[in-house]
C-alpha cells in the first residue's frame, strides 16, 4: 500500500521525511505535516490502495500529523474535524483525555461540550436553571460528565418547565454529587442530549 504525500510543492522531499528502506515514510519525532493553509492546491495526506482508491486515513485543509515518541497524534483547524466514514477497527486502547474542569456554582451556568470526558467541579447545593445546560450539539456525538466538585447539581429534565437541552433517565431531575457519572448522546430527533447511563449514587 503506498503512501502519497500531497501539497509538499516543487522539489519533492523535506529533511524531516525520510524512507527507511524498507517501503516505509518516517516523520521525524516532533516534526508535523501541515497544510499551505489554503492558498493553493488543498494539501493533504492519504494512504491508498494501488488502484488509487482512498482506503485509509485522508487529512485535509489544516488538519495535522504529528509525531512524538511513537505516537501519532492528529488535530484540525479550530473550525474543522477528522471524520471517519468507514468501519474504525482498534487493536489498542482509545482513551478520551478529560479537558479542563468546568466549575457550575450557579443556577445559570452552562458547560461547554468541548471534548467527550468533561469533569465539572460543581460547588454549593445548586439547581441548574440553565436553558439549555448544554448547547445542542452534533446528531450522534457523546459526551461524559464526571463530576469532581463537593457539592450536589441538580439537573433538571427537557421537560421540566426549563429547556435545558437534556433528557434524563431519572426523570424530572437528576442531583450529581462527587464521583458521579452521566453518560449522554445527542440526539437531532429529540433535540437534546439524552441520558444513556450513570455510575451515580442517586439514580
Amino acid at each position: 500500500m503506498p503512501v502519497y504525500l500531497c501539497g509538499q510543492g516543487p522539489g519533492g522531499g523535506h529533511p524531516s521525511i525520510s524512507d527507511d528502506g524498507s517501503g516505509n515514510v518516517v516523520v521525524a519525532d516532533g516534526k508535523r505535516i501541515l497544510g499551505d493553509g489554503g492558498t493553493a492546491l488543498a494539501p493533504f495526506i492519504a494512504i491508498k490502495s494501488g488502484s488509487g482508491l482512498s482506503t485509509g486515513l485522508v487529512l485535509s485543509g489544516a488538519s495535522v500529523l504529528v509525531s512524538s515518541a511513537g505516537t501519532f497524534v492528529f488535530s484540525a483547524h479550530a473550525s474543522a474535524g477528522i471524520a471517519i466514514t468507514k468501519k474504525a477497527t482498534f487493536s489498542g486502547q482509545v482513551v478520551f483525555s478529560p479537558t479542563a474542569t468546568q466549575v457550575v456554582d450557579v443556577a445559570l451556568d452552562t458547560v461547554l461540550v468541548n471534548g467527550e470526558h468533561l469533569k465539572i467541579d460543581q460547588q454549593g447545593a445548586v439547581t441548574s436553571l440553565a436553558a439549555p445546560f448544554m448547547a445542542a450539539g452534533t446528531d450522534g456525538q457523546e459526551v461524559l460528565l464526571e463530576f469532581i466538585g463537593a457539592g450536589t447539581l441538580t439537573l433538571r429534565d427537557h421537560s421540566s418547565g426549563v429547556l435545558t437541552g437534556l433528557k434524563l433517565l431519572a426523570g424530572a431531575s437528576q442531583a450529581c454529587a462527587n464521583g458521579d457519572m452521566l453518560f449522554f448522546r445527542y440526539s437531532d430527533q429529540e433535540g437534546a442530549w439524552c441520558q444513556l447511563g450513570a455510575k451515580s449514587d442517586h439514580v
